[in-house]
């Protein structure tokens, strides 16, 4: 099981980051877009689904910065 421990969203409301934590102390993060048309409305993955194990949220975080350009400006 996987517990969400950070949320960025971008300005615009339509772009996520989500940062998760696994049972074994590990991290990983997911970028998301928003989906909406006439039946439905979700956040759905974007990119590759889950993007790398990490030690920490810090090194997670890092790491996000570095492979999502909306991030780090």
């Amino acid at each position: 099981m996987f517990k969400s421990v950070k949320t960025i969203v971008h300005k615009d409301g339509k772009r996520r980051v989500v940062f998760w934590c696994r049972e074994n102390g590990t991290f990983f993060y997911e970028q998301e877009y928003w989906d909406e048309d006439e039946y439905h409305s979700c956040w759905v993955p974007y990119g590759r689904p889950v993007a790398g194990i990490y030690d920490s949220l810090e090194t997670a975080e890092r790491e996000a910065t570095g492979n999502i350009s909306w991030l780090a400006g």
